[in-house]
């Protein structure tokens, strides 16, 4: 499908070569989590960073984040996402990168041999936010929040959010939210609760939707201009409309802000929403880990379903015609069968049918190829 405007114009602006002053180019990962020196450019201001459970996504990104020196977060290290425990312990590890500061480009590591994190005071200086939506819990099951919710208690305190975020939340969940806050109840002054207002009926986090609490969450904080934003299951508690629309809203920050953003997923349709270049599939082949770049939603989900998502459709006469291209494929490029063609017959006659399906594929067979083989070549 064609991308969205927001993501053409974030496009477009990337490829002029300018913008973007501070630019994480690239990550090598060695000896954390089974990663044995792979690579890992970032060739877009939004990566989207796909593959199954423990292929080792949030790992690019908590490795991303430990490159940098956030004077904001002080706990913000790879000894802190990359922690030694009574089970496991981290050695012989490192993290090279490659950055890029205006005109200027500069290369490093942070290693740890045995005990510690060397390297770090050479890390180079940029705002960092990463973000875990998947361990966003529930209101009721967050750690002390049961006691909120009694009717004797009331609110002390509302932080509302200003017009531009109150728009953003809006749109990303396709509805017109009359308030969005973080308010306080006068029992415990030290944890927030999500509130909204729509249609005239106000909703707490006890009693709005996941989705809903999930994108308060992330839409309350500001992104700093020129920063690195993580977002590890950036679909989680969506429906595909708002994943879509989270993304265009993000790609609209990413362009203006100067922003780099990568994200995990396991969606398609976050993965339709970002250009060729930005799809990285994380994969253990047999020759162990690989990163494979510009895969389509098709190719990602056939990697990570039980069944088959071609990337294209092929139509031929008969089954007769079928098997015979089938034979053809499999001996001459056996990789186009497992990856890319459906093939199958055409339900009518093949003059008529081809015709009909070329005169109709761009809007009913996106992903049609016709193919003239027939019976008589068998």
């Amino acid at each position: 499908m064609a991308l969205s405007k927001e993501m053409r114009l974030l496009q477009k602006k990337w490829s002029s070569g300018q913008g973007w002053p501070k630019r994480l180019d690239a990550l090598e990962i060695v000896g954390i989590r089974g990663w044995t020196g792979q690579r890992v450019d970032l060739d877009f201001p939004i990566i989207a960073v796909v593959g199954e459970n423990g292929a080792g996504k949030s790992t690019i990104l908590q490795a991303a984040a430990s490159v940098y020196r956030d004077q904001s977060n002080r706990k913000q290290f790879a000894s802190t996402y990359f922690p030694d425990t009574p089970w496991d312990k981290v050695v012989k590890a490192q993290i090279k990168w490659w950055v890029r500061e205006g005109q200027s480009s500069k290369d490093g590591s942070i290693r740890k041999e045995s005990t510690k994190w060397r390297g770090n005071p050479d890390r180079r200086e940029r705002a960092v936010k990463y973000i875990d939506l998947s361990r966003i819990l529930p209101v009721s099951a967050r750690v002390g929040y049961s006691r909120l919710a009694k009717s004797q208690n009331k609110e002390s305190s509302s932080q509302q959010f200003d017009q531009e975020h109150l728009s953003r939340f809006s749109s990303i969940m396709g509805k017109n939210y009359e308030i969005a806050s973080m308010s306080l109840s006068d029992f415990d002054k030290t944890r927030p609760v999500p509130v909204i207002t729509l249609s005239g009926s106000k909703y707490s986090g006890f009693h709005s939707g996941a989705g809903e609490n999930t994108m308060l969450e992330l839409i309350r904080g500001d992104i700093p201009s020129y920063s690195l934003v993580l977002i590890d299951e950036i679909e989680t508690s969506l429906h595909p409309r708002s994943q879509r629309r989270l993304m265009r809203d993000l790609a609209e920050v990413c362009r203006i802000k100067e922003v780099q953003l990568v994200v995990s997923t396991h969606s398609p349709y976050i993965l339709e929403e970002v250009p060729e270049m930005a799809r990285l599939y994380v994969w253990e082949g047999a020759s162990g880990r690989e990163i494979i770049k510009g895969i389509s939603p098709f190719f990602a989900m056939s990697k990570m379903d039980l069944e088959q998502h071609p990337e294209c459709d092929v139509f031929v006469e008969d089954d007769e015609a079928r098997i015979l291209l089938r034979e053809i494929l499999v001996v001459h490029a056996s990789e186009i069968v497992s990856r890319l063609l459906l093939i199958r017959p055409v339900i009518y006659a093949t003059s008529i049918g081809i015709s009909r399906l070329t005169r109709h594929g761009e809007n009913r067979f996106a992903r049609f190829a016709g193919c003239g083989i027939e019976r008589a070549a068998a």
